[in-house]
């Protein structure tokens, strides 16, 4: 079977066993982009990804099976 695009930050495919931001998975849209921590920070520092942000951090597309097996290295958030 094929894979389905799907795209991380660099940082997240180097070092997967950290905290993932992304949007919550959704019937169509079931392996969200996801990002680090540091990503977050420059995202929230903008409000949204635009063309300040988004020149800071090198995304990566990977597969969906990729995702998958990085994304459960994850680390939980701290409550």
């Amino acid at each position: 079977m094929g894979g389905f695009a799907t795209f991380i930050c660099e940082h997240l495919a180097a070092t997967p066993e950290q905290v993932w931001f992304s949007n919550p998975p959704e019937e169509d849209d079931k392996w969200p982009d996801a990002w680090c921590g540091a990503c977050e920070a420059l995202f929230l520092e903008y409000g949204e990804w635009n063309e300040l942000n988004q020149s800071k951090r090198e995304i990566v597309a990977i597969c969906h099976h990729c995702y998958e097996e990085l994304r459960s290295k994850e680390k939980a958030t701290v409550q």
